[in-house]
């Protein structure tokens, strides 16, 4: 059984990106404290720029699987090789970077025989 859930968080995120994308950051502000209304009581930012709902959504859906799908729907990289960086293996990934393509799995290739070696993600 599949159920797709979305929190009522992740809805205004979307929403407040929108805004600040086609340049309504007031409007983006003002969506984002429905969000920030629970969470820190005394924001009161009458303007947010796409960088600070993205920042707002890491935070908010921290652990939740999205960091992976928003780097790749912005093109960006992955840095956790930082000086003060708390990550225990340091990790660097460059937007775009083969390491961002899903693989086709080997099993799949050797009992396929519509696929070969070649057609795999590169």
């Amino acid at each position: 059984m599949d159920y797709v859930y979305m929190r009522a968080a992740e809805m205004v995120l979307i929403e407040a990106e929108a805004k600040a994308q086609s340049g309504d950051e007031s409007g983006a502000a003002e969506t984002l404290s429905v969000l920030m209304a629970n969470r820190d009581p005394e924001w009161n930012q009458t303007s947010v720029s796409v960088e600070d709902v993205y920042l707002q959504r890491r935070i908010e859906l921290w652990g939740e699987g999205f960091e992976y799908f928003d780097l790749k729907r912005l093109n960006k990289g992955i840095n956790r090789d930082y000086e003060g960086s708390n990550h225990r293996l340091p990790l660097v990934v460059e937007a775009g970077a083969n390491e961002w393509v899903y693989k086709i799995p080997v099993n799949e290739i050797q009992e396929n025989p519509q696929i070969n070696p070649e057609d795999n993600n590169k």
